[in-house]
């Protein structure tokens, strides 16, 4: 996918930064079979779309309704220990089809419960449990050692919900209109496991591996043995270099349903241009994320036509 391709494009509406991960055994587990992990990738977003859309009908009345989502598979955590868990922005909201012409977008009212959220839970380790009924033994890999910074980390904005291991979080509502905090986002769902200046050789046969925010215990960084580091980068890279990237519900190109206007094109990719193409870009208006993405599939809804008037 290049930059500025239409299938990363979002629409100007609310929208929500959902994480979801599956329990501890599975999320170790599932990078080491990229198949199994694709699916729960698929199930879990789905999931997300289907609890707006059903949301929007207790709530508002839209029976028609359809929300969209982008989802994002990440194999490793921080750390770079295998951690499969998935990064979805989804429409806070449903479009409602028009008889002629393009759908009004419809914001949910309330945010989601701690109710709904453990439901929703409870979806993702059964999904987990499905893509892969007998997870093997963990592996003994070494934690590594802590680096502790000089404050805490950082609270996340939004509610957390846990049931048997699984997990899901929901962010606080971005509106549409702000292109800033959209593409921030955007950069933040799409940031590669490692970034220049991220490692470095420490005291002996140490590697510092800097993370990329303060873990909730305090940590900026861990150092590892390079064996220890070398077989994480090896492991990671043999899960799946290529990241993925998957378009569901009203957002796929097959969806019927049209946006309304042209949305927000975020740059998913960093695919610097040509030093003679190159043109003076204010640093808050670029997204800055990196790797190249490979689209590996669009959910569309089922049943949905295809075509040129339901590409948007």
């Amino acid at each position: 996918m290049r930059v500025r391709a239409a299938s990363g494009r979002l629409p100007r509406v609310a929208v929500r930064h959902w994480v979801l991960v599956p329990p501890a055994r599975w999320a170790r587990v599932l990078p080491t079979d990229i198949a199994a992990a694709q699916a729960f990738r698929r199930a879990v977003a789905g999931s997300v779309v289907a609890a707006i859309e059903g949301r929007a009908r207790a709530e508002l009345g839209h029976d028609r309704g359809k929300a969209g989502a982008l989802a994002v598979l990440h194999t490793v955590g921080a750390d770079l220990q295998p951690r499969a868990h998935v990064h979805v922005i989804a429409t806070d909201g449903v479009f409602v089809p028009a008889a002629r012409g393009v759908a009004s977008f419809v914001p949910l009212e309330q945010s989601f419960e701690a109710r709904e959220l453990r439901e929703l839970a409870r979806v993702v380790g059964g999904e987990a449990r499905r893509a892969v009924p007998e997870p093997g033994p963990a592996s003994g890999a070494h934690a590594g050692i802590r680096v502790p910074g000089d404050r805490p980390g950082p609270r996340a904005q939004g509610t957390l919900a846990s049931v048997r291991g699984a997990e899901v979080f929901v962010g606080e509502r971005v509106e549409g209109h702000d292109r800033r905090a959209c593409e921030s986002l955007a950069a933040y769902v799409t940031r590669p496991p490692l970034v220049p200046g991220s490692v470095r050789a420490v005291r002996g046969d140490l590697v510092e591996l800097k993370l990329r925010e303060t873990a909730a215990d305090g940590a900026v960084a861990v150092q590892l043995t390079k064996p220890e580091f070398e077989a994480r980068v090896r492991a990671m890279t043999e899960a799946g270099g290529a990241r993925r990237l998957t378009l569901h519900g009203a957002l796929a190109p097959g969806s019927s349903v049209r946006w309304r206007g042209e949305g927000t094109q975020l740059e998913l990719v960093d695919a610097t241009p040509s030093r003679s193409k190159r043109t003076k870009t204010r640093g808050a208006d670029r997204c800055a994320c990196g790797g190249r993405w490979e689209v590996a599939a669009a959910e569309p809804i089922s049943g949905a036509p295809s075509g040129p008037s339901a590409r948007r």
